[in-house]
């Protein structure tokens, strides 16, 4: 589990991945997929941010989870840091494609 915290030490999201979502990691991390969810489906109403991908047959799996307090630049860098870090076995630099919602920039 990252925490992610801001200048003052508050927290402001947190990230997780389980052994299941690690496996899906090395095997199908090359392509990844970022988007929020902006309901309340947590009690202070922040946003929950997934990382997903697509296994062999094509079923979506899920690599994090996460809640941040916004959906930001910011969160997105987090969340691919995070996912390096609770993942070593995956690189950035192993044909790494990141598609989002239209938030994201081309570069």
């Amino acid at each position: 589990m990252m925490f992610w915290k801001d200048s003052d030490d508050y927290l402001i999201g947190i990230c997780w991945m389980t052994p299941y979502m690690r496996g899906n990691c090395e095997l199908f991390g090359s392509y990844i997929c970022m988007d929020a969810m902006k309901r309340e489906i947590n009690d202070m109403a922040w946003p929950y941010i997934s990382v997903t991908s697509l296994n062999e047959v094509g079923k979506v799996v899920v690599l994090t989870e996460s809640i941040l307090l916004d959906e930001t630049e910011e969160a997105y860098r987090f969340l691919c840091s995070s996912l390096l870090k609770m993942c070593p076995r995956r690189s950035m630099d192993k044909n790494f494609i990141v598609s989002g919602d239209g938030f994201l920039i081309q570069k």
